[in-house]
């Protein structure tokens, strides 16, 4: 296609391997986009693991600094837009409001793919509202789901679009496997307190001490909680031979534990639009999550899962019981939860919805 726009991808790509970095990792690599858009990505990749995200360090200043440089030299260029996943809120969003006023200086649109809440709850103070308002006047902003929408409505952006995450449909050759074992409840995400990693366990302790007999998978690389922690917790709880504990796993390995899985549980306490979710429906597996972020636009509660009332031990035990004893229950939310990834949530139209977006915002 001839006289493609320019749009400079400000991204974070793995490593390290999160929700949002391979979101973007998927957009750099996507057909749909290379064909109609001239792409040019400047990474920015400040920790080098999950463990290192959040903490300051002189490398991280340094990086700062390296990115803005190479950032002015990619805005030389005369980008018609710059498609930055800029942080909500903390010292993130202050770090990256260096990078905007670099964009605005150069008059270069700019599309912020918010993957995060905490805006709304960060808006306080005078310094504060006039960082927002200086980086976000005259943006165009790119959403989720329709309930990230509380959190940035009252933002002097252009204009606000809603863009559903979508996932390559990795699954399928596991769905008709032999290797589901029943009972077995999954926990995939990283080891996060804040993800629920630790109320997990204590969920799979409660069943255990009510008499059921179940097994549980766990997966995910070390953060504020690690997997030598968890195993010794699980040791003194008395229920390590119930729980296998995995380090991080990616890609085939990944969906073969989805397909060992009967019960997909998510007790997150911050996700705002897991991709994890999304690839347990696309598994088929009934979901167990929490009415935080998108997380309930995704789970149908009653159709494709249960959403918790609350988040304590008591209702994730009260609800995984309920699926743990109808297993007509659990394969038809699975079926629920599959369909409405294929219509909703796939790679094709998450592609061609971003697609559409960027045109939109590049012919105003």
């Amino acid at each position: 296609m001839a006289n493609k726009a320019k749009i400079l991808f400000m991204l974070q790509v793995p490593p390290p391997v999160h929700g949002a970095a391979l979101r973007n990792k998927s957009l750099i690599e996507s057909k749909e986009i290379k064909d109609n858009f001239n792409i040019k990505l400047l990474p920015i990749n400040f920790a080098d693991s999950i463990a290192d995200i959040g903490k300051m360090s002189i490398k991280k200043i340094a990086k700062v600094i390296i990115y803005w440089f190479r950032l002015a030299l990619a805005l030389v260029s005369r980008p018609n837009a710059v498609y930055f996943t800029i942080s909500p809120f903390g010292t993130p969003f202050l770090r990256d409001v260096f990078y905007v006023a670099l964009v605005r200086l150069f008059g270069v649109k700019r599309i912020f793919h918010l993957r995060g809440l905490g805006i709304k709850k960060s808006y306080e103070g005078k310094f504060k509202k006039l960082l927002y308002d200086f980086a976000f006047k005259n943006a165009y902003v790119i959403i989720l789901n329709n309930n990230q929408f509380e959190d940035v409505s009252f933002l002097p952006y252009k204009e606000c679009f809603v863009v559903p995450n979508g996932m390559k449909d990795e699954a399928s050759e596991f769905l008709n496997s032999n290797i589901k074992q029943e009972s077995t409840l999954l926990y995939l995400s990283n080891y996060v307190k804040d993800k629920g990693a630790l109320l997990f366990v204590d969920l799979v302790e409660a069943l255990i001490r009510k008499g059921y007999n179940i097994k549980a998978l766990m997966a995910g690389a070390d953060a504020d909680v690690t997997k030598i922690q968890i195993e010794n917790l699980l040791t003194e709880k008395g229920i390590d031979e119930n729980v296998e504990v995995n380090g991080p796993i990616f890609e085939k390995q990944k969906f073969e534990l989805y397909a060992k899985a009967s019960i997909f549980i998510f007790p997150s306490f911050i996700d705002l639009n897991p991709g994890v979710v999304i690839e347990a429906m696309q598994s088929k597996l009934p979901v167990v999550s929490t009415p935080i972020g998108g997380i309930p636009e995704i789970v149908d509660d009653n159709e494709t899962g249960f959403i918790v009332p609350e988040i304590t031990v008591k209702e994730f035990v009260a609800k995984t019981e309920i699926l743990l004893n109808d297993s007509k229950l659990r394969e038809d939310f699975g079926n629920n939860g599959r369909a409405k990834y294929l219509k909703m949530y796939n790679q094709e139209s998450f592609e061609n919805n971003i697609r559409d977006t960027f045109y939109k915002i590049l012919q105003q």
